[in-house]
């Protein structure tokens, strides 16, 4: 994994500050390894294990459909130009049976409205939410819809959650080993 100059990458256990290493391993288990962000978070172990769980939860054992989570993830990647979150989440979109061309027009920035749905309704809702800083009610409504309220706030939390691991990616300047944007 590449590292950056910014901040020092705790990406084995005898690199993690002093009493961080219960966080590390629990880290490493739920996920194989500490990687992505995570390098740069266990330079605060206590953060880094509040923030793995909901991540896990996420990927792992959440209730949206995988394609549509992945499409929310690359959505959100799109929108803060994050290379690293981008390039390990449009491969998963990917083979979760998300179109080419679906990712391809999020790679683009496209209007959310000439994508095909559920694409559609899930890019318009995550650029909504960051670009508007609110959700109108058509578009809350198409959500809630498709997921019911549950799904709708694993959906608000997902787009959360790729926020705050973009910021950390990007503020870090963590990149991936090749420029990820089609």
């Amino acid at each position: 994994m590449p590292g950056s100059d910014r901040i020092t990458y705790r990406e084995s256990r005898d690199q993690v500050p002093e009493g961080g290493e219960s966080a590390y391993d629990t880290i490493a288990e739920s996920r194989g390894s500490v990687r992505g962000p995570f390098p740069v978070l266990m330079n605060h172990p206590t953060l880094a294990e509040l923030v793995a769980p909901v991540g896990h939860h996420i990927r792992y054992e959440g209730e949206l459909p995988d394609a549509d989570r992945e499409i929310a993830i690359i959505s959100v990647a799109r929108h803060f130009d994050c290379a690293y979150e981008w390039a390990a989440h449009a491969p998963i979109a990917r083979e979760s049976g998300v179109d080419e061309a679906v990712v391809e027009a999020i790679a683009d920035g496209a209007d959310p409205a000439d994508l095909p749905e559920p694409a559609r309704s899930i890019v318009t809702y995550v650029w909504s939410l960051l670009d508007d800083h609110a959700v109108d009610d058509e578009t809350y409504g198409t959500a809630l819809d498709r997921y019911g309220e549950s799904g709708v706030v694993e959906l608000t939390v997902t787009i959360g959650y790729y926020c705050l691991i973009a910021g950390v990616l990007n503020a870090f300047e963590v990149l991936p080993d090749e420029e990820p944007f089609v």
